[in-house]
This record gives C-alpha cells, structure tokens and sequence, in this order.
C-alpha cells in the first residue's frame, strides 16, 4: 500500500469515525446503537488490515480502547438530553438513513468475516519455526485472503509471509520511507532455517536495492530454497554477500543461513517466506502454495513474534 493510503487508513479514517461519534448529537439509543455498530465494524476492519508497522504499532492497541471511551461518552450525551424538547423527525428520512447504514454494517461485517476466516490455518499446513530471532517481529503480510496479504492473488505464494522489525516505538524503520538500509530495524538481522532438509538453491551477488527501488529481473533477490516438509521453502530478498550454504547442503533447524537484506523486488528490507509444492524441482514459482505454521501459528499481518516465545 501507498503511504498516503496507510495515512488515510490508520489515521485519517478512525480520527473521521470517532470525532463524528463523539460531536453527533443523538435523541434517541437505538440511533446512538447503529452508529456505534456502524464506526465499530469499521474500525475493526481497519485493526485487521492496515499496515501498524509504518507508524507505529501501538497505534492499533489504542485504537479500539479510544472507541469504546468515545462510544460511551456519546451514550452519556443522551442521558443529559431526556428532558430537552425533541424536534419531530421525518419517518422517510429516518428509514432511509437507518436502511442505508444498516446496509454499511452488513458490507462491513461479511469483510470482517472474510479477514477473520483469512486468518486461520487451512487444512495441510507444514510446521516450520520462526526463521528469525533478534528482536520483536511484525507480521507486515500474511493469511488466506488477498485484504490482509497480497501475495494471496498468486497461487505459488498463496501463503507467503512478509516479515519486518519493530523498533522500541513500534515502527519498522527511523522514519516514515529512509533510503538508508540501516534505518529498517531488521536490516542484517540473521536468518535461521526454518526447518531440517536439504539447500536445493542459494543463490547470492545481488546487490541491496537502495529504497524505494526494486529489481524486477531477479525476483527473489539472494535467497535460499530448502526441500523440507514435502514442500519446497523459500526465504528470499537476504544481504548481498551473507547466504551461508550451498545447494545439496543438509541443514538443520536453527542453522543460519544468511542475513536480512533489500535484494531482489523488495523495496524495503525484509524477509518474504513461502512454501510450494508441484512443478518443477528447484524452481521458484512454479508450484502451488503450502500453507505454513510457525511453531504451532498461522501468521497473518498484525502478527507478533519473538522467535521464542510466541506473542499477539
């Protein structure tokens, strides 16, 4: 997603709602009740798929506290307004405005349910364990469904995961969009194998992209395939010069293999893992996508973990 776009989602969309909720003045609950329904679905549909990483995480956590506080200021408001005079209402009016926004909840509630349904494991998923260890990571691409995770449009990928570091403040780098490779907090961070199998590629010599650029010839950057699992296991867009093994090497879990980078069409740095199946041995996106779990979980974006001990 664009910047403007993640702005607009995390920011300007929520701060809309609530102010909206907070300032209307309400006469009568079951009024007061289809907006909060309305701004709350909402605003769940925004904690499930915009991208917390590039502002700042913690921004998801207040987000629904805000709206119960705003919701129960807007209830409190209708107690002080029982015994002021009521100006009478159109009926029409008021049909169509309580058909036109129960019409919105409905919409808002099968895309939630869609994102929920996105975010669990189908059946036949392999078990690997997390690929990275030093520090807390974020989840910036992951699920079964295409509004919490892109690669989902293209079957090889279908469950690929896209990976960052969060810093103390929640964020992925120093700032919004640096072209620095240093500012992205997982910038050289150490990639583990994920599983016990045998290196059917490593490939190496790329250059890191300076950001936003991206290499449209070489996809996968360096990166590194491991037959495990019965699958196939990418892990893709590493640092020029760090892949650490050599194809027909046996690995075992834990081993690193390499470092995080920004090779390939990666425009920040970042891991990008998926498993397949099917086509041809050894090639990339030439098999259909395996859903994967990490130590037990399926992660979608939002996601948390710590390489250790799991976290949400």
């Amino acid at each position: 997603m664009s910047l403007f776009v993640q702005l607009f989602l995390q920011l300007g969309l929520p701060a809309i709602l609530l102010i909206d909720l907070f300032k209307r003045e309400y006469s009568q609950r079951r009024e007061w009740l289809l907006d909060v329904v309305l701004v709350g679905v909402l605003l769940l549909f925004v904690f499930q798929t915009a991208r917390w990483d590039w502002f700042s995480y913690y921004l998801r956590l207040l987000l629904l506290p805000v709206y119960g506080l705003v919701a129960y200021v807007a209830y409190r408001c209708i107690d002080r307004k029982k015994e002021q005079p009521v100006e009478p209402v159109n009926p029409v009016k008021e049909y169509i405005n309580f058909g036109v926004k129960g019409f919105l909840v409905l919409v808002a509630v099968v895309f939630n349910l869609a994102m929920l349904r996105g975010s669990i494991a189908p059946d036949g998923a392999i078990e690997l364990s997390y690929p990275l260890r030093e520090g807390i990571y974020y989840v910036g691409g992951g699920g079964s469904n295409r509004w919490i995770n892109g690669h989902n449009a293209y079957p090889p990928q279908d469950y690929a995961v896209d990976i960052v570091r969060l810093n103390a403040f929640g964020n992925r780098a120093r700032s919004l969009n640096p072209e620095e490779l240093n500012a992205y907090t997982i910038f050289g961070d150490r990639v583990y194998a994920p599983c016990t199998g045998q290196v059917v590629i490593a490939e190496d010599g790329h250059v890191d992209n300076i950001p936003p650029a991206r290499d449209t010839t070489n996809l996968a950057g360096n990166h590194v395939v491991i037959a495990c699992e019965g699958a196939e296991v990418l892990l893709a867009h590493m640092k020029e010069g760090s892949v650490k093994v050599e194809p027909g090497q046996d690995v075992t879990v834990g081993f690193v293999i390499g470092q995080i980078g920004n090779s390939g069409h990666s425009s920040q740095p970042h891991l990008h893992l998926h498993a397949e199946r099917g086509g041809e041995a050894g090639v990339i996106l030439d098999g259909e996508g395996v859903p994967v779990r990490f130590n037990k979980r399926f992660l979608v974006r939002n996601s948390l973990f710590s390489g250790r001990a799991p976290s949400n």
